[in-house]
C-alpha cells in the first residue's frame, strides 16, 4: 500500500510536469506560428518570381523571333518611313496640294492648317494616326465633279501620306462648277 504522503508528491509532480508540458507548448506555438508566416509569405513571394521569370522567358522567346524578322521588317517599312517628312512642313505641303490642284484643272481656294500652328497659342499635343502625328488640313477648291473626284483620289495617292477624312460638296452653278470643302491629314515623324 502507498504512503499518502507519496500519493500527494506522486501527484504534484505530475501536475508540475503537465503544467511544464503545457508552457513549453503554448511557448512552442507562440514561437513557431511567426515562423510558419514567415515561410508562407516566402512561399507566395518564391510563387510569384517563378510567374515572373515564365513570362520574361515568354518576352525573351518573342524577342528573338522579332529579331529574326526585323531585317525583313526593316527593308518592308523602310521606304514608308523615308517617304515620312521629318517635320510639319507645311508650306510645302501646300505647294503639293496646289501644284495638284492645277494639275486636275481645280481652282484651289483655300488651304488652311490654322488647326495645327497656331501663333502665340500653347504647344498642343498633335493629333494621331497610327502613332504618327498629323497636320489638318482644311481646303475649299472649285471644279467640275470629275475634276474634284479626280483632285481626291490624287491626294489619297501621293507620296506623302494623305487621307482625306470628310468632304462635303455644294452646289453647282449653271457652268457646272462645284465647290468642295475637304478636310484632310497628313502624316509627319517629329524630328
Amino acid at each position: 500500500m502507498i504512503h499518502p504522503a507519496l500519493k500527494f508528491k506522486d501527484q504534484k509532480f505530475y501536475a508540475l510536469v503537465g503544467g511544464n508540458l503545457l508552457i513549453l507548448l503554448l511557448i512552442g506555438f507562440f514561437a513557431v506560428r511567426p515562423v510558419l508566416g514567415m515561410l508562407n509569405a516566402h512561399t507566395t513571394e518564391i510563387t510569384r518570381t517563378k510567374a515572373e521569370i515564365a513570362s520574361a522567358e515568354t518576352k525573351v522567346v518573342e524577342l528573338r523571333k522579332l529579331k529574326d524578322t526585323y531585317a525583313a521588317s526593316e527593308q518592308t517599312y523602310a521606304p514608308i518611313i523615308q517617304s515620312l517628312p521629318r517635320t510639319k512642313d507645311v508650306a510645302g505641303y501646300q505647294t503639293q496640294l496646289d501644284d495638284l490642284a492645277q494639275l486636275t484643272s481645280n481652282n484651289l481656294t483655300v488651304v488652311d492648317t490654322s488647326a495645327s500652328s497656331k501663333v502665340g497659342a500653347p504647344a498642343a499635343a498633335p493629333a494621331q494616326a497610327g502613332g504618327f502625328p498629323t497636320i489638318p488640313v482644311k481646303a475649299e477648291l472649285t471644279g467640275t465633279y470629275a475634276t474634284v473626284l479626280d483632285f481626291v483620289q490624287r491626294v489619297e495617292q501621293m507620296d506623302r501620306f494623305t487621307r482625306v477624312t470628310s468632304m462635303e460638296v455644294q452646289g453647282s452653278d449653271s457652268s457646272g462648277a462645284l465647290k468642295a470643302i475637304l478636310e484632310l491629314q497628313t502624316l509627319y515623324i517629329p524630328g
